[in-house]
C-alpha cells in the first residue's frame, strides 16, 4: 500500500487516530501516535468522529507541518 507518510489515520476509541502500525485493518489493536493502544473501527460513521488532538500534533511534527491554522510548529 502506498503511504505518503510514515503513519495512517484510522478511527478508534470514538476518535480518528494516527498510527505507524503495519496492521490497521478493522478490529486490529494498534499503538497510536498519542501513545494509547486502541482497536481500529472501519465504518463510514467512524470517519465522522473528531480527530485526536495528540495524534494530530504528533503527525504534524512528523511531517514538519503546522500544528494549527496559524502555522505554529512549537509544542
Amino acid at each position: 500500500m502506498y503511504r505518503p507518510h510514515a503513519f495512517l489515520w484510522r478511527p478508534a476509541a470514538r476518535e480518528r487516530h494516527a498510527s505507524k502500525a503495519d496492521d490497521l485493518s478493522d478490529g486490529a489493536e494498534a499503538l497510536m501516535l498519542c501513545g494509547a493502544t486502541h482497536r481500529v473501527v472501519l465504518s463510514w460513521e467512524a470517519w465522522l468522529w473528531s480527530t485526536c488532538a495528540a495524534c494530530n500534533a504528533e503527525a504534524h511534527l512528523l511531517v514538519n507541518g503546522p500544528r494549527d491554522m496559524w502555522g505554529s510548529l512549537a509544542r
